[in-house]
């Protein structure tokens, strides 16, 4: 038996904080990233952030931040996708854990990217998909 949940946001972004954001892909760890890994790291925590957890035990928990998407070749602002997939065997209600790892990598992924008079926005974060035993 294994449950899984997935959830996904979008983030719109200014086109010169991407340029920015895209630009320091060739430091040391590139902004995406840090954004996915912190929303790995944020699922396998969610029990310890909670005040009333259920202990599950993640087999996995990923995050993929996808690639600036435009709407036309001179659009101001680009929007990024992120989803998020957690898995657990055994019964368990993964969905805070997908929303949590969502969360996180557009907070981070907003925090490397704001600076004055950019505005950047968190269009939306939602649960996908929570599956237990085979069943939606």
């Amino acid at each position: 038996m294994k449950s899984e949940a997935g959830a996904k946001a979008v983030i719109r972004i200014p086109r010169v904080a991407v340029d920015r954001l895209l630009g320091s892909a060739a430091e040391k760890t590139d902004p995406t990233t840090l954004a996915r890994e912190a929303g790995e790291r944020a699922a396998t925590e969610t029990a310890r952030l909670n005040p009333a957890p259920t202990p599950v035990s993640l087999e996995q928990a990923h995050v993929l931040v996808g690639e600036p998407v435009y709407e036309t070749e001179n659009a101001e602002t680009a929007t990024f996708l992120v989803e998020s997939r957690v898995a657990a065997v055994g019964e368990a209600d993964l969905k805070v854990e997908a929303l949590m790892a969502v969360s996180v990598a557009v907070l981070c992924l907003r925090d490397r990217c704001q600076a004055p008079g950019e505005e950047v926005e968190v269009v939306s974060i939602e649960l996908v998909a929570a599956d237990r035993e085979g069943t939606q």
